[in-house]
């Protein structure tokens, strides 16, 4: 408790002249606030002080170990942060980026918007934090499709599409990737969204690529394009198969796209089913061999 204590008579200096100075006063308390040691009645204590020093000091010393005690418990408890994002991601979702406003979250997420402004600088610097929590759930669809070791890497891709697919379909074909909704309502308006989307899919494009890679080194799928440049076609027409399912209401531009690419961009070099066809041959030559010998 004494720590408490030192702590307030190096922030606070002479505290006999306070009285006298309430605007320091506030200054002084702030910065109190700012360790968890004080709060909004103590600034009103501070301002309203007239008696002596030792009884302010005798004051300040029960106000502050109360409110000290206060805040222990307080600080075990989950921060309205998480949950701030959670509904912003929700609402941001359900109404995009224009549409969500910050007033439209903190109602949702049942917290006044002081509770917004505390945590975030800004609506953009929040819609940042969203954009990476969600791009983070992204990613574990990518990993656990994208390296399944059951499959080959062509399928793989099938695979993700697939899961994707479901997921939307699960949303009844309204809601389609916060990515894509993003890069069109705030890019051109925000410096920072803008930048931040843009590592999004630069990262988002290694992924695939190297899925990709490691199908062309397998035969399975043709090696004409680099593996970097079929990524970003994958992404990029994908997110607008996406956006034409939002508008009809249905998957239909999704399973024309997914038709068409692995019978094109993504189709089985010939080369590729020439040798699997030469491998099954000489396995049931080998076979054959092996009997006769017995």
């Amino acid at each position: 408790m004494n720590g408490l204590f030192d702590s307030f008579t190096r922030l606070f200096g002479d505290f006999e002249n306070w009285h006298t100075q309430p605007a320091e006063i506030f200054e002084a308390s702030d910065r109190v606030i700012g360790l968890g040691f004080c709060s909004g009645r103590a600034k009103a204590t501070c301002t309203t002080f007239k008696g002596s020093l030792a009884t302010f000091r005798l004051s300040s010393f029960i106000l502050t170990f109360n409110t000290y005690v206060r805040i222990i418990p307080e600080m075990g408890r989950p921060s309205l942060r998480d949950k701030i994002l959670q509904t912003g991601l929700r609402v941001m979702f359900r109404s995009g980026y224009h549409g969500g406003s910050v007033r439209d979250i903190c109602a949702a997420a049942r917290v006044p918007q002081g509770s917004f402004t505390n945590h975030f600088r800004s609506k953009e610097a929040f819609t940042v934090e969203v954009l990476d929590r969600y791009f983070d759930y992204l990613k574990g669809i990518v990993r656990e499709t994208l390296s399944d070791p059951s499959l080959t890497p062509r399928l793989r891709l099938e695979r993700y599409l697939e899961v994707i697919t479901d997921k939307l379909e699960h949303n009844r074909w309204m809601t389609g990737c916060l990515i894509g909704d993003f890069s069109l309502q705030a890019s051109s308006h925000s410096h920072l969204l803008r930048k931040r989307l843009d590592a999004i899919f630069k990262e988002w494009r290694e992924l695939f690529a190297s899925c990709i890679a490691a199908a062309q080194w397998t035969g399975e799928i043709d090696s004409k394009f680099e593996a970097r440049d079929l990524a970003e076609f994958l992404l990029a027409s994908w997110q607008g198969a996406i956006l034409r399912m939002k508008v009809e209401r249905s998957p239909a531009a999704l399973e024309r796209f997914k038709r068409i690419v692995f019978e094109t961009v993504f189709q089985r070099p010939r080369t590729f089913a020439v040798n699997k066809q030469k491998g099954r041959a000489r396995k049931r030559s080998t076979t054959k061999s092996k009997q006769d010998r017995r």
